[in-house]
């Protein structure tokens, strides 16, 4: 089952495009997807993402779910 961090990934079409979406590197953004040993945030999208990533996406016209979210 996807992570949280694997669908917004996705639903932004991959990591390049969700960082230049929201001015992160991709670095960034794949650290989100690596498990906590390995420096990650185990598949969860930091809060202080959440915010800004709903907003790019409704100005991008991208749909976003609850379950989106959800492991």
């Amino acid at each position: 089952m996807p992570t949280p961090a694997e669908k917004i990934i996705a639903k932004f079409d991959g990591v390049p495009n969700l960082a230049r979406a929201i001015g992160k590197t991709p670095a960034a953004i794949y650290r989100w997807t690596y498990p906590r040993e390995r420096g990650g945030t185990g598949g969860y999208i930091p809060t202080a993402q959440i915010a800004k990533i709903k907003d790019v996406a409704d100005l991008l016209g991208i749909q976003l779910t609850a379950e989106d979210w959800e492991a």
